[in-house]
């Protein structure tokens, strides 16, 4: 497929029913500067249009936007994203075929919705018989469709009054308002990348014939515009379906009316065809990678087309146009489109940003990164200026509704996202900026053991005092034994003073055996109807550092959920380390298995795992799991913060990538060689998983290894307007960056 054949496709994605439908009530909302209005569009349109020209040399696969949004936003918002797509398609046939019933009910004396009812039934039925008849027809339909649109340009031309366009009396939100409204006569140039497998030498064929249709198109309706606007009394077009036509009959009589109603039967049912055509490639995709329900992938034996997909959208079109008014469907389409074009732009950015080795388009979108940027801000500007509230939160609530599937699906699919990349790198970057190599110092550096089991109470102890030794500080034993709250504190030495007489014994004699460090403060005893709230204080009387608990259930959510532990590490003002006893033993050779995390924080754990170590002359690894199909650059970044994080250990180290998609299982595999795992505490948010998050409770609660989980103290969570400030901040000296290098 060469040049002309894709420049045709293009144009025929395009010129359809917006602009035989819209003309009228865009001139009642803005006037002359309607004209305006739809060249804004299509310059929006065409700024998207390189995007959507790289990424398609680089991803020629059915799908389109969908395909864009999975493999750099994530499968989240790809699934959201193409929903939407879907969604705008037949929301964009569904007014096409009521544009329809409005030309053909000219000519016949039925109800335009039933036309339109029919029409949509019939090119359902002509889809599912074969996409190659319906390609022939459509390809057809659009050659008749633009000399017929000449033929009125030419005739009309000369009766245009330029008296009659004067910009000056429209407003500038009146203008923007209708670009909104009338965005949906360019959303079709969107669908044109879904070709770029068939095209010959894509690197320059696609783009200028992408990107030349868009220009060619934008004249065009500018063209028929100033006719409509110039040589016929708008205001008369402000609730006509059938502008074009209206506007030739006063020039030329029924001859000029019966090439109109021919000119835009062909643009109508072009348009609705082809988003028909277009859209059953969304579920059918979206059905292969499990997102929706793998029935909707059935190939018809016969016509070899997904028949179950055709139909599916072919009666949500029919819907959509039996419920909603056709300005309504204008609107509801343009603001989903615009809003799936954001995307599109974002998209972009996140690709080239990831700088991943599979990614090579044959075409690069010159002035990278304006031309992005311009085209995502642009895209909510014009959404936001649109004026209607429904389109704008329909549009919303589309995406929204869509991450709400995907979520319910999400264990089907397989997330190829780069988003991660470009996060993995940027993470890496900022705690390469923020890491010392050297442990932090504190004078007077004091670990609190709380203790109220004798089984594992020698190594609890030992494990908080090489803590403290390596940090030149102290450690306070705190013997803690709860009492139900029906007991009075008063009564505990009748029933509970064998046991404390246990615990205080056993405490003693490991403080005997380690009186040559000289690092132990006097042990603490304490009776009370609460140990959890007990920690929490007595860690803020004694102005501890760090508080080394022990945790002798399983690491399963149920078991930790409303813990004693799940308190302490809401609460404690300090560091907080877990310990899970599997048969350790401290100041013997142990391997250290160290999972790591790209944060500036993880240092403390760090400095825990090599004061372990050190007394055994231990050997401590490093790991870190990444996705199989990680960047060159990605790795790097966390070879280098590996290497730095090295630096900060005193005892034999080495560090080990693995590539796997499943995190734990890596993890557990790679943890049955290992004496102790020190994880950090996960930073995920509350909605992924409470207390250490997901993935170290998994492998605390499989590993048969011992374990130790460090959450760093945790600091107050700034304001939103702080954080939008730093956010903004942060992308103005992104910006910045770019454009010095």
């Amino acid at each position: 497929m060469g040049f002309l054949a894709v420049f045709s496709i293009s144009v025929g994605t395009m010129v359809g029913a917006g602009i035989f439908v819209l003309p009228g009530m865009a001139a009642a909302m803005a006037g002359p500067g309607s004209i305006i209005s739809f060249v804004l569009s299509g310059l929006l349109a065409l700024v998207t249009a390189f995007c959507i020209s790289e990424m398609a040399t680089a991803m020629p696969k059915a799908g389109g936007t969908y395909v864009f949004m999975k493999r750099s936003l994530g499968s989240a918002v790809g699934s959201s994203v193409g929903i939407a797509t879907w969604l705008g398609l037949l929301i964009k046939g569904s007014f096409a075929f009521v544009g329809f019933g409005g030309y053909l009910a000219a000519l016949v004396a039925v109800n335009e919705i039933w036309l339109a009812v029919i029409a949509s039934i019939l090119f359902i039925g002509i889809n599912i018989v074969g996409v190659r008849s319906s390609g022939g027809l459509q390809n057809l339909m659009i050659l008749l469709l633009t000399i017929l649109l000449f033929i009125f340009i030419f005739l009309g031309m000369g009766r245009v009054d330029f008296s009659e366009l004067v910009f000056v009396d429209t407003g500038v939100s009146e203008t923007l308002a209708t670009a909104g409204f009338v965005f949906v006569s360019y959303v079709g140039i969107a669908e044109a990348s879904a070709i770029s497998e068939e095209v010959k030498n894509p690197g320059k064929n696609l783009p200028r014939a992408i990107i030349g249709s868009i220009l060619f198109v934008i004249l065009l309706y500018s063209l028929i515009m100033v006719i409509v606007v110039g040589a016929y009394p708008y205001e008369q077009l402000a609730e006509s379906t059938t502008p074009i036509l209206d506007v030739a009959e006063s020039f030329f009589g029924a001859v000029g009316v019966t090439i109109m109603v021919m000119a835009g039967i062909f643009a109508t049912l072009s348009t609705g065809n082809a988003s028909l055509m277009s859209s059953a490639r969304y579920p059918f995709a979206m059905a292969k990678d499990g997102v929706m329900p793998e029935w909707l992938t059935r190939i018809n034996s016969s016509f070899k087309t997904p028949v179950t997909a055709i139909f599916l959208s072919g009666v949500v079109l029919t819907i959509m146009l039996l419920v909603f008014p056709v300005e309504r469907l204008a609107e509801m389409t343009s603001a989903l489109n615009i809003l799936v074009f954001a995307f599109i732009n974002l998209s972009l950015i996140v690709l080239r940003e990831a700088e991943t080795d599979w990614y090579q388009p044959k075409f690069r979108a010159p002035f990278y990164p304006y031309l992005p940027i311009i085209g995502f801000v642009g895209s909510l500007g014009m959404l936001f200026s649109m004026g209607e509230l429904m389109p704008i939160v329909f549009a919303f609530s589309v995406i929204i509704l869509g991450l709400a599937w995907y979520y319910f699906v999400r264990d089907e699919v397989e997330d190829e996202s780069e988003v991660r990349g470009v996060i993995t790198q940027r993470k890496a970057s900022k705690a390469l900026e923020k890491f010392s190599e050297q442990p932090d110092e504190k004078e007077d550096y004091r670990v609190l053991v709380p203790i109220s089991d004798v089984k594992h109470l020698e190594n609890l102890i030992n494990i908080g005092m090489e803590i403290a030794e390596d940090k030149c500080g102290k450690i306070i034993p705190a013997i803690i034994l709860e009492i139900p709250e029906q007991t009075p504190l008063y009564a505990y030495k009748e029933r509970y003073a064998k046991k404390m007489e246990m615990l205080e014994e056993a405490t003693l004699n490991t403080i005997e055996e380690n009186a040559e460090y000289d690092i132990m403060e006097e042990e603490v005893v304490l009776y009370t109807h609460s140990y959890k709230k007990s920690v929490v204080d007595l860690a803020e009387k004694e102005d501890a550092d760090l508080i080394l608990v022990e945790w002798l259930d399983e690491f399963s959510h149920s078991e930790l959920l409303g813990s004693s532990v799940d308190y302490i590490l809401h609460h404690a003002n300090c560091d907080v380390a877990v310990f899970k006893d599997r048969g350790f033993k401290p100041r013997e050779y142990n391997k250290i298995l160290l999972p790591t995390r790209l944060s500036s924080k993880i240092g403390l754990t760090l400095d825990i795992a090599s004061a372990i170590a050190s007394k055994g002359e231990g050997l401590i690894e490093l790991l870190r799991v990444i996705d199989p199909g990680a960047s060159k650059k990605e790795i790097e970044k966390i070879r280098e913060f590996q290497k730095r994080s090295r630096k900060r250990i005193k005892v034999e180290s080495d560090s080990k990538i693995i590539k796997n998609k499943d995190v734990v299982e890596a993890l557990l595999s790679e943890s049955e060689q290992f004496d102790l795992v020190v994880m950090s505490a996960s930073q995920e948010s509350a909605l992924k998983g409470f207390l250490f998050g997901t993935i170290p409770n998994e492998v605390a609660d499989k590993t048969d290894s011992s374990i130790l989980i460090v959450q760093e103290k945790k600091t107050k969570r700034p304001r939103l307007t702080a954080k939008i400030k730093a956010k903004l901040a942060g992308y103005s000296r992104w910006i910045t960056r770019k454009i010095e290098s």
